[in-house]
């Protein structure tokens, strides 16, 4: 049997990455809506969160046993998996937020039919994310899924921003399944990357990581998203 070394909890850690997202996420939020994004709030919230950022740095490289350990983005596949998972928090909560709104309130569609055209993009989801863990379990492969996921998401997205006042509602049932099922595909895969490529004694700092990564590109791309519509 493994006996495993007492370690202490890294406790400044967890606060100075507090107080690195929480503003960063008020400032994202609020800006635009609430306050305008070069007022004095919005601007110290950055500020705030970019001090929270060099001592979380500084601490984390100091710590016996870090809340993130630094070391993992030297790891290429751990790095790249988080940015793809940002993004992707970025197209899915965008998506969710502001297409029922541009198919009410641009395209005239009733509540009832607009949930049934959202509900296609999960079904889609679903759909992929079976598909695509059934392919992994027999070829043993990710990558050319990953690719293929993140064209089709892309591919759904492109569409979806040639949508028009008049467009067809089947056009947009066709972008919001392509961009599901692409959604779906991606998300086991960049889970299950960083597991991989990280040592087993990070597997759930890696794996907290992801979820992390993916709701940051949440909340900030629909904040960012938000001030381009109001714009």
């Amino acid at each position: 049997t493994e006996t495993q070394e007492k370690q202490r909890i890294d406790f400044a850690g967890a606060v100075c990455l507090t107080f690195t997202l929480v503003p960063l996420l008020l400032a994202f939020s609020w800006a635009g809506s609430v306050y305008a994004w070069a007022s004095f709030p919005i601007i110290g919230l950055f500020m705030t969160s970019a001090v929270g950022l060099i001592l979380f740095i500084v601490v984390e490289q100091r710590a016996s046993a870090p809340i993130l350990p630094l070391d993992l983005f030297r790891n290429s596949v751990f790095t790249i998996s988080n940015v793809s998972g940002f993004f992707m928090g970025v197209g899915m909560f965008g998506t969710i937020m502001y297409m029922p709104v541009f198919i009410q309130g641009v395209m005239g569609v009733s509540a009832t039919q607009t949930g049934f055209i959202m509900m296609v993009m999960t079904l889609s989801n679903v759909t992929g994310s079976a598909i695509c863990g059934q392919l992994m379990t027999l070829t043993g492969k990710y990558k050319r899924f990953a690719l293929f996921g993140l064209f089709m998401m892309a591919s759904g997205l492109a569409a979806a921003s040639l949508l028009h006042a008049q467009a067809a509602t089947w056009l947009v049932v066709l972008d919001m399944m392509l961009f599901g099922f692409g959604l779906g595909v991606c998300f086991p895969i960049f889970t299950l990357t960083v597991q991989n490529a990280i040592p087993h004694r990070h597997l759930g700092v890696a794996t907290s990581s992801a979820q992390l990564f993916r709701q940051m590109g949440g909340t900030i791309g629909v904040a960012v998203l938000g001030t381009v519509m109001n714009t």
